[in-house]
């Protein structure tokens, strides 16, 4: 036979501390054998290794038909190999150890291995940064997991202690702090959504989606880099897994605290009691993995014991005390300054207003307040259906929430009895009754976003401008309908506060609101316009005429059902519309002279011999209208017209009711 083959033991040895011998459970081994690599591990389902057993615990083989086939197969099935438990193990520094010059080329030797080992020449290539921002994420994720957990443990128990306010937003907004590389990372943390966190430092904001996977490992994903990251918090610290690369995130210890860092049993002290010794010097012996191992002191002082030989200790057990020569000289954690800066860039975030809203009503928190999200979801609307659908879905999220809390007031039920009721009528889902009260604990901030949402709808009906805001809520059995039903709810919310909350300003705003709806629905309401314009006599439309055109003056025009009549199929009764609409727009000047044609282009500004800026304003803002396709509007006014600037900005608000259409107008 004629061939090359290598081999790798797998040991549960640490190979960031010069590979000693580590010890626990071992959760499982996935390894594929293939044609060309083969493998055997002596661990059992839910194994693990003993500290005083040997600590390889598996063998993996890799065959070529030359050396060079060999390695890279070997490298292959290393990388595909996935190992988890309390153990250390040195799989990703054979990978790399692999790739190296001197591995490829053949000119190891015995001193090799013992020289790289020495100068950790091989070592973690994640960034510094990277490995910050993961175990943040890693922390903040644990965080909110574990708070979770004793929150419905304590709400088994018919204990309400965890639902308090303070309690809650520490579900959805709270401090993380990384030591790492003797610099210390302060994270503020806030969850937008149930699976979005923003991380905020020296005011830089980094989100990330994070999702739990079945193996317990998170996928993060940040802009659209993702990553992989496992973790386990240890006595002495976090060891965190990105991308198949084992990190050491330390505790930060009293240097004065000597603990140790493998699990074992002393065998002796080196030195006796209040000796003093130097910086590196052994003090202890411990017996692991059949090893003896002495461990060197970090810094320099008296030592002082606490155990005995014998003793059997574990991971960041103390070992030894030291009274510091010097205190001044040992190294201090000083706070991270800069600008925090990781290898993957999130993508500018492309605004959700919507979202955002909605993210707001079930408790989360959001930059924005929510007035102006509100202020942002109206200006987005483009029709009536999608206006009734996002408020109808607004006000149901925030009533299905409240619903509960205000029945409580009107019967006038304790707080804490009514928590005790919703924690036993939702026992098989108690995460679900923890985050409503989440929820219910920022009524002031949802309320306020609610009560934006209906001043908006309040004036949009005062100023004959629903239609581009409000669904007709006099339609019943559709959407529209829907969203008069929440609404008239709203109007019945208790009046007075109590513990349970405080719904008197939104109570007040939907009666507001119901009693500006109109009564007839948006088919009559356009049959009664067509009506009133079709009355509007001949002399009316003579611009020397007394007789005044409907609503002209006194503002009392329907605005979008006037905008529709601009595009009536009915010529006629388009020309009164154009009319009815110029007046409107003029007053409290009147025209002298209108022509209006038919035109086969697009009408822009034309060339003025002289404007002055009012009239030049009023040409801007009607050409940005575009009320008509193809209808060339030439207007002269009998004098310059100083109140027309007030009228221009709700001018562009019916941009996109006529989009499509253009018309000029010019003053001589």
């Amino acid at each position: 036979m004629v061939g090359h083959c290598c081999a790798s033991r797998i040991t549960a040895e640490n190979p960031d501390e010069g590979f000693k011998p580590t010890s626990g459970k071992i959760n499982s081994v996935r390894f594929q054998s293939a044609g060309d690599c083969w493998g055997y591990f002596s661990v059992g389902l839910k194994g693990g290794i003993h500290e005083f057993a040997d600590s390889q615990f598996g063998h993996i083989f890799a065959k070529g038909p030359n050396r060079e086939a060999a390695r890279k197969s070997l490298r292959f099935a290393l990388m595909n190999l996935d190992i988890s438990g309390d153990i250390r193990h040195p799989v990703d520094y054979l990978v790399d150890l692999l790739e190296t010059k001197a591995y490829k080329e053949n000119t190891i030797d015995t001193m090799w291995l013992d020289g790289l080992i020495a100068s950790k020449a091989i070592a973690p290539s994640t960034a510094v940064m990277d490995v910050v921002f993961y175990a943040a994420v890693y922390r903040a994720f644990s965080m909110v997991k574990s708070r979770t957990q004793d929150a419905i443990a304590s709400m088994q128990k018919g204990q309400l202690v965890l639902l308090g306010k303070s309690d809650t937003d520490a579900l959805v907004s709270f401090p993380v702090e990384i030591t790492f590389d003797e610099k210390k990372f302060s994270f503020q943390v806030s969850r937008k959504r149930a699976d979005l966190y923003a991380f905020t430092i020296n005011n830089k904001t980094l989100k990330a989606k994070v999702r739990e996977q079945p193996d317990g490992s998170l996928y993060v994903s940040i802009g659209n880099i993702s990553q992989q990251v496992k973790g386990q918090e240890e006595a002495l610290g976090l060891r965190l897994i990105v991308g198949g690369q084992t990190i050491m995130v330390p505790t930060v210890y009293d240097p004065s605290e000597l603990r140790s860092d493998v699990n074992g049993k002393v065998v002796r002290y080196l030195h006796d009691e209040g000796t003093e010794i130097q910086k590196g010097e052994a003090y202890i012996e411990l017996e692991a993995m059949k090893m003896i191992m002495a461990l060197k002191s970090s810094e320099a002082g008296k030592v002082s014991h606490s155990l005995s030989p014998g003793s059997i200790v574990s991971a960041g057990e103390l070992l030894a005390k030291l009274e510091l020569k010097d205190p001044s000289k040992v190294k201090k954690i000083s706070p991270f300054e800069g600008e925090f800066d990781m290898s993957a860039k999130p993508e500018p975030d492309a605004p959700a207003p919507r979202e955002d809203l909605l993210a707001l009503l079930d408790g989360f928190y959001v930059d924005t307040k929510g007035p102006a999200l509100v202020e942002q979801v109206f200006s987005g609307f483009a029709n009536r259906e999608a206006a009734a659908e996002t408020v109808r879905g607004v006000l149901e999220k925030y009533l299905s929430n409240e619903r509960p809390f205000a029945a409580s007031i009107q019967n006038k039920q304790p707080y804490d009895k009514l928590l005790l009721d919703l924690i036993n009528e939702g026992k098989e889902s108690l995460e679900k009754v923890l985050f409503m009260v989440v929820a219910h604990n920022k009524l002031t901030d949802r309320s306020e976003a609610v009560m934006a949402m209906l001043r908006e709808m309040v004036a949009a009906e005062g100023s004959g401008m629903s239609c581009m805001y409000v669904p007709d809520m006099r339609v019943e059995g559709d959407m529209d309908g829907a969203v008069q039903e929440k609404i008239s709810e709203l109007s019945m919310l208790p009046s007075s506060a109590a513990v349970a909350g405080d719904y008197g300003n939104v109570r007040y705003l939907a009666q507001q609101l119901l009693d500006v709806v109109p009564q007839e629905s948006y088919e009559e309401r356009v049959t009664q316009f067509r009506k009133q314009l079709n009355e509007v006599s001949d002399k009316a439309l003579e611009l020397h005429s007394t007789e005044e055109l409907p609503g002209a003056l006194d503002g009392g025009l329907e605005m979008e059902l006037l905008v529709e009549s601009l595009s009536d199929s009915d010529a006629k009764l388009q020309k009164k519309a154009m009319h009815a609409y110029l007046s409107w727009l003029t007053a409290p000047n009147r025209l002298t002279k209108v022509d209006i044609s038919q035109a086969d282009f697009t009408c822009g500004r034309q060339p003025l011999i002289s404007l002055s800026a009012t009239e030049a304003e009023l040409i801007d803002a009607i050409n940005a209208v575009q009320m008509m396709q193809g209808l060339a509007v030439i207007t002269q006014l009998q004098q310059q017209a100083p109140t027309l600037q007030p009228k221009v900005d709700k001018i562009t608000q019916l941009q996109q009711q006529a989009a499509g259409t253009d018309l000029a107008a010019q003053s001589r």
